[in-house]
């Protein structure tokens, strides 16, 4: 739950944000908003009309994808499931999950706030390990939750062309889907003609990575260290104060190092 605006203002000056096209309204702490987001940080500017009036209107946005990232500005944490998720309802919890992450990292690429996107990157992540930390009943039910055609498609629609730096919301999926999707993912679930142009070659590029001779298609522990080769930290976008890497790393090829 967001505190009110009278709550928030002893924090310091509020923004108006405007969103979607109905212009929900959020009161949002101006320093909050332009400490981690150059996009609010560049609006905030006094040349421009929405840094005089401390109005900015988002109407191309969700909602409830922007309130899911206001808390994620407020409380550092992005919830994966509710208290009314069941057994049942779970699968359909986990694809929803995928797909609202997926949103969430095309607004905070929008917004140019990198540690919103890379703790989407993490959320992400925690969705995929849910079936190991659900126990075994669910491991029998159901297999490993691999990122939905739709999650894949708002991921790719709504971020840069690969070809220009790596896009860590995109890598991560493509990671998933190439190391645990079984061909009925394709075959029965899907149909490969659905997805991006772009998916599927990134998907071909992330296949082949594992031919390096130096890796080797023999080693039948690979298939088991799925993205778990690298740690979380490893999809992240670098702040532009780390001086460990640019702000937006090269593409790079190979997942295992």
């Amino acid at each position: 739950m967001i505190a009110n605006a009278s709550s928030l203002e002893s924090f310091g000056p509020l923004l108006k944000i405007l969103v979607g096209k109905e212009e929900k309204v959020f009161h949002v702490n101006e320093a909050f908003l332009t400490e981690r987001s150059k996009f609010f940080k560049k609006a905030m500017n006094s040349k421009w009309l929405e840094g005089q009036t401390k109005v900015v209107r988002l109407v191309e946005d969700d909602p409830d994808i922007f309130e899911i990232y206001i808390n994620l500005v407020y409380t550092g944490r992005l919830p994966i499931f509710d208290n009314a998720t069941t057994m049942r309802n779970l699968p359909k919890m986990i694809e929803d999950g995928y797909s609202q992450l997926s949103h969430l990292y095309v607004l905070a690429e929008k917004l140019q706030d990198v540690k919103a996107k890379n703790s989407t990157v993490d959320a992400i992540i925690d969705i995929f390990h849910s079936h190991i930390y659900l126990g075994q009943e669910y491991r029998k039910k159901f297999k490993p939750p691999i990122p939905s055609l739709e999650s894949i498609r708002i991921m790719y629609n709504g971020t840069p062309s690969s070809q220009e730096y790596l896009c860590h919301g995109r890598e991560i999926l493509v990671a998933l889907v190439a190391w645990y999707a079984a061909p009925a993912y394709f075959e029965k679930k899907y149909n490969h003609k659905d997805f991006p142009a772009e998916f599927l070659g990134d998907l071909s590029l992330e296949l082949l990575s594992v031919r390096d001779p130096e890796v080797g298609l023999s080693d039948t522990d690979i298939c088991h260290e799925l993205c778990l080769c690298k740690f979380k930290e490893d999809y992240h976008e670098k702040l532009e104060d780390d001086d460990s890497g640019s702000p937006r790393a090269p593409r790079k090829s190979g997942k295992c190092a």
